[in-house]
């Protein structure tokens, strides 16, 4: 073996330090690169909003929060800003595209807690979003009127932006149902309910305009979803859609799913999905169950008995402690009236105790058909139909419902259209 000299160890030794030190630099630069690659893949895994509002008073506080029926989040973070600061940063974890609302509280008295006073709905990613500088009074105002989203939309992101082109889609419809229901909204909800007649010349008019405006967001909307499938406000609408009871048929339920298969809001197609499930069990044409009920005169039947085979029948479910059910029993009297022989009307209370829907019945005059939930009944009536609000109308046709609302009115208009 070769004897080193002196010089050729201090050489060797000299390469042996520069070899090492550079394997020390290359470590330190993969863990460099680690660090930043996870930093990076931080940020794109959260959804940030930065914003200015100009203005901002002292005892403000702006905060982010779900709207989005569809994606449960359960601690979206509330950012409360420094007194006086304007500037802010919103930071959320997404399960995917989400409808969310930005929202400029102050504390209510009257609640205990903070309130807004400005808001504006947005839709978005776990992406980087801006809103653009706006001046706190011009918030306030914006919102009002209802034209945040128009003023100050939300910039930045793929999903927002069809956000957006799904709002401007419907812009001209919004603001005609925005004047609307300024110049007559009150009027409609007295007719929903019954406390005037849609014959009333003072609301006639309004019921015609609400039902066309209503009719052509409705197609504007199928329009849109059809055009571009795979958007995910796209998504989010069929979702929606199918939360509604006795919409569709089943047939029309698979082809909404089936419209949307392609959507590449993965999470949301998977809700898209469950949702279509319970909407078939809450069909157009779903057949009545058989539960039992109690009659006035203290006898037990079963609800096929109570069916006008060959006609329509109206099941209404109520409580004496209902408000909005007590204002639409004038409605049922109409109807009642107006339709006999051809609508069998069926009352059934939800009520706690006995002795107040007896009450109840003496102070209203409900001449028709009464029944009540007992304690051993309540329960798998209300299960059966998904009953969480009442009141919840339900119009029978051949033993099958047909339609199910809290609105009286449109259960005249499906009778009248019967007729």
């Amino acid at each position: 073996m070769k004897t080193l000299t002196m010089a050729e160890l201090r050489l060797h030794s000299a390469s042996s330090k520069l070899v090492r030190s550079f394997a020390r630099t290359l470590r330190n630069i993969t863990v460099l690169a680690a660090v930043l690659s996870s930093l990076s893949s931080c940020a794109d895994d959260r959804l940030t909003l930065t914003g200015t509002i100009t203005g901002l008073p002292e005892d403000c506080r702006i905060r982010l929060r779900n709207f989005d029926q569809d994606i449960s989040q359960d601690s979206l973070p509330v950012c409360t800003n420094i007194l006086g600061t304007e500037h802010f940063t919103l930071n959320a974890v997404l399960d995917g595209p989400t409808l969310l609302r930005l929202e400029v509280t102050k504390y209510n008295a009257a609640y205990g807690e903070q309130a807004p006073v400005a808001s504006l709905t947005f839709m978005a990613d776990n992406e980087k979003v801006t809103l653009p500088s706006v001046a706190y009074a011009d918030f306030v105002k914006y919102t009002d009127e209802e034209t945040a989203e128009e003023h100050i939309p939300v910039e930045g992101g793929r999903v927002q932006r069809e956000y957006r082109e799904y709002l401007d889609a419907q812009k001209g419809l919004r603001k005609k149902f925005a004047q609307l229901m300024a110049e007559g909204g009150g009027k409609l909800m007295d007719a929903m309910f019954g406390i005037i007649s849609e014959d009333d010349d003072s609301v006639k008019m309004y019921i015609e305009r609400f039902e066309k405006i209503r009719a052509e967001m409705n197609n504007k909307e199928s329009e849109f979803i059809l055009q571009h499938p795979d958007y995910a406000i796209s998504a989010l609408l069929v979702s929606r859609d199918l939360n509604a009871e006795y919409r569709y048929t089943t047939e029309q339920i698979d082809s909404l799913v089936a419209l949307i298969a392609d959507n590449s809001d993965s999470h949301r197609l998977e809700i898209v999905k469950r949702n279509a499930a319970k909407a078939k069990k809450k069909a157009i044409g779903m057949p009545l169950g058989n539960e039992a009920v109690t009659l006035a005169d203290g006898t037990t039947c079963r609800l096929q008995e109570l069916l006008n085979n060959g006609g329509l029948t109206l099941i209404d479910c109520w409580a004496s402690w209902c408000g909005p059910c007590r204002k639409a029993i004038t409605k049922l009297k109409e109807m009642n009236s107006k339709y006999a022989g051809e609508l069998k009307i069926v009352s059934i209370s939800c009520d706690r105790t006995e002795a107040d829907w007896r009450k109840a019945l003496a102070e209203e005059g409900m001449t028709w058909t009464q029944a009540i939930l007992d304690t051993a009944q309540l329960e798998p009536f209300i299960t059966a139909y998904d009953i969480s609000t009442i009141p919840r109308l339900m119009l029978i046709r051949d033993g099958r419902i047909i339609l199910s609302t809290s609105d009286p009115s449109e259960i005249e208009r499906r009778v009248a259209a019967y007729k």
